[in-house]
């Protein structure tokens, strides 16, 4: 007999229906969104998950609604982030929901945190930041490109489609870079975002244009303009340092804090997880010389 969970599984529902589905079985169930062809869609126990992955270290119980707000304004006007983004604080903090890598319920391990950074109050905050991360990587030579991975896992796609044709086993069930940061302390990932901004931005300062999606720029002596901010290195490195800090969510009705791994879902998000990627670059990179020296002895 199919459990609640593997008959809406075998159907097409809605977020509305889940409830009318599920009855008390289910007491706070999400819908996961389908992201693209190797990826299912499916709904999730929120408590069983809570008790999965909140207990391990990854979030912890903060203070009430109330007192996360306003102890996040506080800390947005300590650090000078105004003139950068103002906090939209009629916006409230979004809840957990999840991803699920697979429709098949025996294989819900691959499910994985995203946390929605598009309602949460320093949403315009996680938007410059992040278009800012993408300009400074796109102005280092050689940086590592997002677009080459999806290009990667396309073909990786093609090839498995081939070997299932004949029969022979499968290379590869899946793709995602972010999989990885899960489990990145937030002082990595600020040293990450140091290291990025510090070798591009030298006294440079940079400037967002506020409309549109692109726009983002080497800020020239002139008057920008209204529908444009300058974001200095100091801003920028306050702003990362922000977003890591105030990963606020709700979790089966409790307010919880993002105490480790970087925010997927947010809108800074692929910027850091690209620096990330590129600081291992540099870092493999500037050590082949020395890994040479000591093959041979010198």
């Amino acid at each position: 007999m199919l459990t609640v969970f593997e008959r809406l599984l075998k159907c097409d529902v809605t977020a509305e229906m889940i409830f009318q589905k599920a009855g008390g079985e289910l007491t706070r169930a999400v819908m996961a969104t389908a992201r693209n062809s190797d990826s299912g869609g499916g709904i999730a126990n929120i408590f069983e998950y809570r008790k999965a992955e909140c207990d391990g270290g990854n979030y912890e119980a903060t203070e009430k609604h109330l007192a996360a707000v306003e102890g996040m304004q506080l800390r947005y006007r300590v650090v000078g982030l105004t003139p950068v983004a103002a906090l939209d604080l009629s916006r409230n903090f979004g809840h957990l929901y999840l991803m699920l890598k697979h429709k098949d319920v025996s294989l819900w391990e691959k499910r994985r945190p995203v946390v929605p950074g598009f309602t949460a109050p320093d949403r315009l905050l996680q938007n410059r930041v992040g278009r800012c991360l993408s300009f400074l990587l796109s102005e280092i030579s050689g940086h590592f490109n997002v677009a080459t991975t999806h290009q990667i896992g396309d073909r990786l796609r093609e090839f498995n489609a081939e070997l299932g044709a004949e029969d022979c086993v499968m290379a590869h069930g899946g793709f995602d870079m972010k999989d990885m940061y899960v489990r990145l302390t937030h002082a990595q990932a600020l040293r990450v975002a140091e290291y990025v901004v510090t070798k591009v931005m030298q006294e440079g300062t940079l400037l967002v244009n506020t409309r549109g999606r692109k726009g983002v720029g080497w800020y020239e002596p002139r008057t920008p303009g209204k529908v444009a901010v300058r974001v200095t290195r100091e801003q920028l490195l306050a702003g990362v340092q922000f977003i890591l800090g105030n990963g606020y969510l709700f979790v089966a009705g409790t307010l919880m804090r993002q105490t480790c791994g970087i925010g997927i879902g947010g809108k800074a998000s692929p910027g850091l997880a690209q620096c990330v990627c590129m600081f291992g670059e540099m870092q493999w990179t500037t050590t082949l010389w020395a890994d040479r020296i000591l093959g041979n002895g010198e």
